[in-house]
């Protein structure tokens, strides 16, 4: 009976606790002060460079037969999801279609002599670099730095 009651004890306490820390607004899970939380809008800015010409070549080069593409402008953005990979959104006129953009993933910004995957449909469509999602780390267009480069264009 003492141990039941010791039990019981120890579980109340720790039950106390436990609501204790998380109704707590202190501390590393504390929510973020709405003053210092950066708006989506922000986020091209400060991550975003522009893409050599070099590179923006190297995407065109692996253009699909037919396709037309001229390049305009491209940005880049590092990815915080993978070491040493950039989210590079061209905007690329093409053959019968227009203004298109389309993302790629590499791992060099300056010459293209880098690794070159297709992370959205205009980039798999429009070039035959491989599929990102299909490689190792498999890039989707869902990680982070695609539609921040993306947006970044306009």
């Amino acid at each position: 009976m003492k141990n039941l009651l010791t039990t019981l004890l120890l579980l109340a306490t720790l039950a106390a606790l436990l609501g204790a820390c998380r109704g707590s607004t202190d501390g590393p899970w504390a929510p973020a002060d709405s003053a210092t939380q950066s708006t989506p809008a922000e986020v091209p800015e400060r991550r975003a460079v522009e893409v050599a010409p070099a590179l923006l070549q190297a995407i065109a080069d692996g253009q699909q037969a037919g396709v037309g593409m001229q390049p305009l402008r491209g940005v880049a953005v590092r990815s915080q999801d993978f070491a040493e990979v950039w989210m590079v959104a061209v905007r690329f006129t093409a053959t019968g279609v227009g203004l298109q953009t389309g993302v790629w993933a590499t791992n060099n910004l300056t010459s293209g002599a880098g690794l070159i995957l297709s992370v959205d449909a205009t980039a798999r469509a429009c070039t035959v670099w491989p599929n990102a999602a299909q490689t190792d780390p498999g890039i989707t267009p869902f990680a982070d730095g695609v539609s921040e480069a993306r947006d970044a264009l306009y």
